[in-house]
């Protein structure tokens, strides 16, 4: 384990309880009034009270345009069937261009934040979705010598409430329109 990392070699890094999701990734998002959540496990919708794993956070309701799905080692956005991929580093040697193919994967280091500043950072990222009408993603390749292509990204975002905004996640550019 490196000095900087917060996590054990056997442990992910975004093995989330509920009550951290609940905590730092939906209060912070229940006050805007774009946002309708819908929290789901194993495919059925939950109360946030309910003892069952929490997998699946919906943010426009029943539209299912805009969620998150929490896998442990993996934790994915969707957005309009466009997935933006947030990968444990230590997993990363087990995913191939095959995984990861027609997705965008944040290459930022995940392993050094706390629970809480990982959702916070999803919370950031999602705020740049929330109410999107189309998104346009240009890929460049900048290192294809891994088990899957490294590249940056840049994701053209039209929103009909949004000024002009460049925002930056590690390998991630979003251009608001």
């Amino acid at each position: 384990m490196n000095i900087e990392e917060l996590y054990k070699e056997s442990e992910c890094c975004m093995e989330f309880s509920n009550q951290e999701i609940l905590d730092y990734f939906i209060q912070p998002l229940k006050d805007n009034p774009n946002v309708l959540i819908k929290i789901l496990s194993e495919d059925k919708e939950i109360s946030e009270f309910e003892d069952e794993k929490i997998e699946i956070v919906c943010l426009d309701g029943d539209k299912e345009e805009l969620y998150i799905s929490f896998m442990g080692c993996q934790t994915s956005i969707f957005i309009k069937n466009e997935e933006i991929m947030f990968i444990d580093e230590k997993a990363k040697g087990n995913y191939t261009t095959s995984d990861t193919k027609y997705n965008v994967v944040y290459e930022g280091i995940l392993r050094t934040l706390t629970h809480k500043e990982i959702l916070m950072l999803f919370v950031d990222f999602i705020n740049c979705f929330i109410g999107v009408n189309d998104i346009c993603i240009y890929e460049e390749v900048i290192d294809g010598s891994h088990s899957y292509p490294k590249c940056n990204y840049r994701i053209q975002i039209k929103k009909e409430w949004a000024g002009k905004k460049k925002i930056r996640f590690e390998n991630i550019y979003l251009d608001l329109e």
